[in-house]
């Protein structure tokens, strides 16, 4: 079985996660190499502790290409962090390493269990002049970068469904941080763009899922319908 990689921004740098066994897991090697470590020496040594538990994951990178990386639970990656000597690593990295300790737990924990997570620092420091994108060109993004096939409508109602909008169209109140404030529109944090698209692509998917369980679920000679209808699109 291979996992996806979903990228997660920090205040400085940032990680790489999958879901293993229903479990959020961080990408080892591009983490370690974030806070300047050998990478060998630090998974050599994981591997001779005993709280450390780590797996070899067949992952999808960002070239698309299929690769077998070191993966660990959050909670071995935190004890890792937690044994890295802020003293013994260069000035320059410091900032990425506190980081590391401070937000990944709760980035980590926001995106696999609500299905995104945002930086409140990364918005709170955007407040004086944002970076927002508008809802069409949010989803020319999502069509042309990400692969998402959805037009301004679309998006809006894949995120409604996702419990981010309302069924007016302005986001629920825990998610009013997500976006930014305009006289007659809410438009997006360019910063959380990519995670809504993800979000929005999940979405699509789980209703998809839904649809053909209710179409195979159908009793006959209905059901044998669907599942033609279903087999010859697959084709």
């Amino acid at each position: 079985m291979t996992h996806q990689i979903v990228k997660l921004d920090l205040s400085h740098g940032s990680i790489h996660t999958v879901l293993v066994d229903g479990q959020p897991h961080v990408v080892l090697k591009p983490a370690i190499d974030a806070l300047g470590l050998a990478y060998a020496a630090q998974l050599r040594k994981l591997k001779t502790r005993s709280w450390a538990t780590v797996a070899q994951t067949d992952t999808v990178a960002e070239d698309g290409k299929i690769r077998e990386m070191a993966t660990v639970p959050v909670r071995t990656f935190l004890m890792l962090l937690a044994n890295v000597n802020e003293n013994r690593v260069k000035p320059e990295v410091c900032p990425v390493l506190v980081a590391f300790q401070n937000e990944t737990a709760d980035a980590v924990e926001a995106y696999w269990t609500k299905g995104i997570a945002a930086n409140p620092r990364i918005i709170e420091a955007t407040q004086v002049s944002p970076t927002t994108v508008s809802w069409e060109q949010a989803a020319a993004i999502a069509r042309l970068q990400y692969g998402l096939n959805v037009d301004t409508a679309e998006l809006r109602e894949l995120l409604n469904k996702g419990g981010i909008l309302t069924n007016t169209g302005r986001p629920h109140k825990k998610w009013e941080h997500l976006f930014w404030p305009l006289p007659t529109r809410w438009e997006i944090h360019a910063s959380v763009l990519p995670q809504l698209i993800s979000f929005a692509a999940k979405v699509r998917h789980e209703l998809a899922m839904a649809e053909r369980d209710l179409q195979m679920s159908l009793p006959l000679p209905i059901a044998n319908l669907a599942r033609d209808q279903l087999a010859g699109s697959a084709r």
